[in-house]
């Protein structure tokens, strides 16, 4: 822009040398005519005079790396395992199928170990370790980044964080968030183990019928509520959002430890952990914020399957008539003959079974009484 006014300034300081590069920040600021409320930017750019000007030219320049740059370097060999793990996580759920039909009933490793290896490495090395937990805050920030000021350097800081999350954006269009809240999340795989662990010492009969599954589908609202309050409210103060966010126990399980925290966190981290003996994380699910993304607006192909029905054995699975409706658009040729061939053959597929069935419950009392 053009500029109206000029003026000299003279700095005085002995430690300031014009021959080596030097930053100019100007502040601006823009007057709301309506309000009168001022707005103030600051513009800096760093300038070094030219050559021309220096005697026996520009000194030698060694600028220090970017701090995320520094940070990538010092953790190449955590980087290159953490990379590691997402590979093998993601050929292991890419072959859950091949693993779930060479289990049985009673031989349930090949679909249990990979998962279970999972689970304890999420927790542990992940977790624990890397301090690579995926929270609600992260994503606030990427909405103020958007709306007002993207910087890379914010985000390649964590170098666990920010790969996580290409993971999970990238998994996403193939499986769902199945895939990362199931097997690879750290406090997911915490609460799963925890209620496995629960249901080995006798209280699996409890965790089935201790509240309806009606009651879960309403309940899962809770935590898109939960999420647009946390996004309205950083828009007012992001400081105050993040310690909304504590509602997420990500940070009081691994980031600050539970030792740490003063006794409301901890005693609401240990609600949340004795209810996970009680409810399975694809139940626990419903209060997670982090799962109240938008991921369903993404174009998924076997993340539509649930994941109780995927790791169940072939054995377990409850069988299903899979029915095709006739096309009824104006364009599909199909005669009135062919519709009702059709509707005869679908109801003789799905009423026979269901014959059989009542013949076979009807003739075991006649068995007992011979």
């Amino acid at each position: 822009p053009s500029y109206h006014e000029s003026a000299i300034f003279i700095i005085r300081s002995p430690t300031f040398s014009a021959a080596y590069p030097w930053s100019l920040v100007f502040l601006a600021n823009k007057m709301d005519r309506q309000t009168g409320a001022r707005t103030f930017v600051n513009f800096d750019r760093e300038y070094w005079l030219p050559s021309r000007y220096l005697e026996g030219g520009r000194p030698e320049i060694v600028k220090p790396e970017a701090t995320w740059v520094t940070v990538w370097k010092s953790r190449k060999l955590e980087i290159a395992l953490f990379v590691l793990w997402l590979a093998a996580a993601g050929t292991v759920y890419a072959l859950r199928d091949k693993l779930v039909r060479r289990s049985t009933h009673k031989d349930k490793r090949w679909k249990d170990i990979p998962k279970y290896l999972l689970w304890i490495s999420s927790i542990g090395f992940v977790g624990f370790y890397l301090l690579a937990v995926p929270s609600i805050t992260q994503v606030l920030t990427w909405f103020h980044a958007i709306l007002f000021e993207w910087r890379w350097e914010l985000f390649l800081s964590d170098p666990f964080v920010f790969l996580f999350w290409i993971f999970i954006i990238v998994s996403v269009f193939f499986w769902g968030r199945g895939m990362f809240c199931g097997w690879m999340c750290p406090y997911g795989s915490l609460s799963e183990i925890v209620y496995k662990v629960a249901g080995k010492l006798g209280l699996k009969r409890y965790q089935r019928h201790l509240l309806p599954q009606r009651w879960h589908d309403r309940l899962k609202w809770i935590k898109y509520g939960i999420f647009a309050a946390l996004l309205g409210v950083s828009f007012y103060s992001i400081g105050l959002a993040e310690k909304l966010a504590e509602i997420e126990p990500f940070k009081t399980t691994f980031l600050v430890g539970v030792w740490n925290r003063s006794w409301p966190f901890v005693t609401f981290w240990t609600v949340l952990l004795v209810a996970s003996a009680f409810f399975s994380s694809a139940r626990s699910a419903r209060i997670c914020v982090r799962s109240a993304l938008p991921w369903r607006c993404l174009p998924l192909s076997a993340g539509g399957a649930s994941s109780a029905s995927r790791n169940a054995a072939p054995a377990q699975r409850a069988p299903s008539v899979a029915v095709r409706r006739p096309s009824t658009h104006p364009a599909a040729s199909t005669s009135a003959n062919a519709c009702c061939a059709w509707t005869a053959r679908c109801c003789i597929t799905t009423i026979m079974p269901a014959r059989r069935w009542r013949r076979n419950a009807s003739a075991a009392p006649r068995l007992e009484n011979r």
